[in-house]
C-alpha cells in the first residue's frame, strides 16, 4: 500500500538530514521555509505542495501533544500556494 504523507516527511527529513526522531526537535522554520522553495523550484504542483506542508504540519501537531518538541509548531505560519479552481469561471 503506498502512503503519500510518508513519502512527504522522508523527502523533508532527507531534505534536512534528519536520521533519529529525537532531531525533530531541532527543525526551525528556517527549515521548512528552505525545504517549501526546494519543492517549488522542482516545479510540484501547488497540491502537492500544499499536501507536503499539511503532512508536516501534522506531524508537528502531533509531536507537540505527545511532548516530543517543544516551542511550537514551525510549519504554522508557512504560507502555502493557492490552488487554482475554476470555480465561478464561466467557460468561454
Amino acid at each position: 500500500m503506498f502512503y503519500p504523507y510518508r513519502g512527504d516527511l522522508e523527502d523533508f527529513c532527507a531534505f534536512v538530514g534528519l536520521q533519529a526522531p529525537e532531531q525533530f526537535r531541532e527543525v526551525t522554520r528556517a527549515h521548512v521555509l528552505a525545504w517549501r522553495k526546494s519543492l517549488e523550484q522542482r516545479g510540484l504542483s501547488a497540491a502537492t505542495l500544499r499536501r507536503k506542508l499539511a503532512a508536516l504540519t501534522s506531524l508537528f501537531d502531533h509531536l507537540l501533544e505527545c511532548n516530543a518538541v517543544a516551542g511550537g509548531n514551525p510549519v504554522h505560519g508557512v504560507k502555502r500556494p493557492k490552488l487554482e479552481t475554476n470555480e465561478g469561471k464561466t467557460p468561454a
